[in-house]
């Protein structure tokens, strides 16, 4: 305590020091200005008597309202940043008592809890990150624990989190939201913005998805069975090893996205846009309602194809992507930090991979 005394006297010190030196400092300014520099401005010049004493006394006038002007400005400046500083305690203090109301006994306080970090978020675009962040924490910790079983659609305050985190207006690339591992069976999530999501392994069963902003997601290993992906945007997801047995995928867009191993038996692909869709090793036995012009626009290799399908197109790709279908194990896709190399790593059904760095392709 004594420690702790002894260095803010210092610093006390130093701030009237810095008070007292700033005064100085406006006192000689305004001799100077008011006092001297009028007299000096006219004695440069040839006039004399009543003339040059009218003169002083203009430029002692002109001085006094730039000092004023000066003065405005000095007090506008130092009147913003006190309102800046009492709207950011004030933002603090909302947001710690959010937090704090998150972890309430009861339901209709950690409601309150989430409404009021998205409206921090609204608020303060600086917060919006950290409130993003929470949010995802909360959601995460609240489904992975033992307390919160497997329920067939996400307890209210999960759900409530998910739809503020849904409908936010503004995102950030470089605070992307991270949910992986999260237990979201039957989640609405129609119309959400999850682009470039952190979705692996993360169960969203009978989840709705409709419309939602997927672009760029990574559901690697995510639970996607019976999910409902309508009109979905996935231009660029990572959907390797995902699972979307009976999922409806009617109109999404799946544009360069990667579903190497995916297993879609039983999937709806009506109007599914695959244009440039990896599908190596991809299980699309049982899919229904697509046709062999939507998979000619795909990249397949090693494809598992339903009953009625050319199986020419099984391997029509392996050779541009330099894979030996003849190999074993599952493939798997790894896109550079570019996005234009893909590395070509192999499976096994034991769970090893094998990875040949001279195995690679560009688009």
């Amino acid at each position: 305590m004594k420690k702790r005394q002894a260095n803010v006297k210092p610093l006390q010190r130093l701030s009237k020091a810095k008070f007292w030196l700033g005064s100085l400092g406006v006192v000689l300014l305004a001799v100077v200005t008011v006092g001297w520099l009028p007299n000096w401005q006219v004695s440069q010049t040839q006039i004399s008597g009543k003339d040059k004493a009218a003169l002083e006394n203009e430029y002692r006038k002109t001085a006094i309202q730039a000092l004023g002007g000066l003065f405005f400005l000095v007090t506008a400046g130092l009147t913003l940043k006190n309102i800046r500083l009492t709207e950011d305690k004030n933002v603090t203090d909302r947001f710690a008592k959010a937090v704090e109301m998150l972890a309430d006994e009861k339901l209709e306080v950690r409601l309150g809890g989430v409404y009021s970090l998205e409206r921090i978020a609204r608020d303060s675009r600086k917060d919006h990150p950290v409130v993003m962040e929470v949010l995802t924490a909360f959601i995460r910790k609240k489904t992975q624990s033992g307390e919160y079983g497997k329920p067939n659609k996400p307890r209210q305050e999960v759900q409530s989190a998910l739809t503020v985190i849904g409908r936010r207006e503004t995102t950030f690339d470089s605070h992307p939201l991270v949910l992986s591992g999260a237990y979201l069976k039957g989640a609405e999530l129609r119309k959400a913005r999850l682009e470039g999501a952190d979705l692996e392994w993360v169960n969203l069963e009978n989840a709705t998805l409709s419309y939602a902003r997927l672009e760029g997601t990574r559901f690697r290993y995510a639970h996607l069975q019976g999910a409902i992906l309508q009109g979905a945007y996935l231009q660029g997801a990572d959907l390797q090893e995902a699972r979307l047995e009976g999922a409806n995928l009617s109109q999404t867009i799946l544009e360069s996205a990667l579903l190497c191993s995916a297993n879609l038996e039983g999937a709806s692909l009506s109007q599914t846009i695959l244009e440039g869709t990896f599908l190596c090793s991809a299980n699309l036995e049982g899919a229904v309602d697509f046709t062999e012009k939507q998979l000619a626009q795909a990249k397949l290799c090693c494809t598992f194809l339903p009953e009625g399908v050319d199986l020419r197109l099984r391997n029509r790709n392996c050779k541009e992507m330099s894979i030996n279908p003849e190999e074993s194990g599952n493939i798997l896709l790894v896109p550079s930090v570019e996005g234009k190399t893909f590395y070509v790593l192999r499976k096994l059904a034991n769970g090893q991979v094998i990875f040949n760095r001279d195995n690679w392709f560009n688009l």
